[in-house]
């Protein structure tokens, strides 16, 4: 990945979303995580909608656990909070799937789980 300036491109806190994406795809690997990016720099509510927007929301707090970003513990709530909101949605899902899937299998109906079901499979964390 070529380094680029990004202090001179993007805001701290698309510098930031920037660095959860990247340890996102990184399979948790930080790739030079930036440490000028300081919590009293950061306008929360700015960063909370590009989680939001991104949709990364439930990947900010593991990512935050793992780093030496600080966040106060009303901020890091909120995270856990819509990290926990997801997983409970994303075992819904899986739930509705498999009785779905049940139905199928009953009927003697052959399918493949395509798309979200087929991450959430991979993927349920």
């Amino acid at each position: 990945m070529a380094n680029l300036n990004l202090s001179e491109k993007f805001g701290v806190e698309e510098r930031l979303i920037l660095q959860i994406a990247r340890w996102l795809v990184g399979n948790g690997e930080f790739f030079g995580t930036e440490e000028e990016i300081i919590r009293k720099d950061i306008n929360w509510q700015k960063f909370a909608g590009y989680l939001r927007y991104h949709e990364l929301l439930p990947f900010a707090y593991p990512f935050f656990k793992k780093t030496t970003f600080f966040l106060d513990d009303q901020e890091m709530g909120l995270l856990k909070q819509g990290y926990y909101s997801c997983l409970v949605h994303q075992a819904r899902l899986w739930q509705e799937f498999k009785n779905i899937a049940g139905v199928f299998t009953g009927r003697g109906v052959e399918f493949v789980p395509l798309k979200g079901i087929a991450f959430i499979a991979d993927n349920l964390y």
